[in-house]
């Protein structure tokens, strides 16, 4: 369980902080960042938060989401706990905006699969660390024979 838990988060880690960083860094994966500026100007007019007032630039916006990426991204290996719960939200949240916004441009549904790989894994992620708190709760129980409740 613990290799495979590990697995999942150092995939997971590897991808988010390699996106983030061609995100925020132009020339690290020039011809990628080049291809997000300009899919970002098109995420940039179907923000999800654009229907409640907020607006943001497109240049921004990607510069926000990968940092959120590599921050989060190297959280989920180095840290534990509530921290490690809260960037795991964080980047779900990433995910269904992505899909969101995937779905409101109106993509083609093979376009969908990395943000629903992603997700997925998410989720696997939090499962595999739920059992392993629940495993962990239930090995310190006190264990009472019958005998001496009598």
């Amino acid at each position: 369980m613990a290799v495979g838990k590990w697995i999942v988060r150092t995939v997971l880690a590897s991808v988010f902080i390699t996106l983030g960083t061609i995100k925020i860094v132009p020339y690290v994966g020039k011809d990628v960042h080049k291809h997000m500026s300009q899919e970002f100007i098109k995420f940039a007019s179907v923000f999800p938060l654009k229907y409640i007032g907020f607006t943001i630039g497109a240049k921004r916006y990607m510069q926000l989401t990968g940092i959120l990426e590599v921050i989060c991204g190297s959280l989920l290996i180095f840290s534990s706990g509530s921290l490690r719960t809260i960037c795991r939200s964080a980047l779900t949240v990433t995910m269904v905006a992505a899909i969101y916004t995937l779905g409101a441009l109106r993509y083609n549904p093979v376009e969908f699969i990395p943000a629903i790989v992603c997700l997925s894994l998410l989720i696997i992620d939090r499962k595999l660390t739920d059992n392993d708190i629940y495993f962990k709760r239930s090995t310190n129980m006190i264990c009472i024979p019958k005998e001496a409740i009598r």
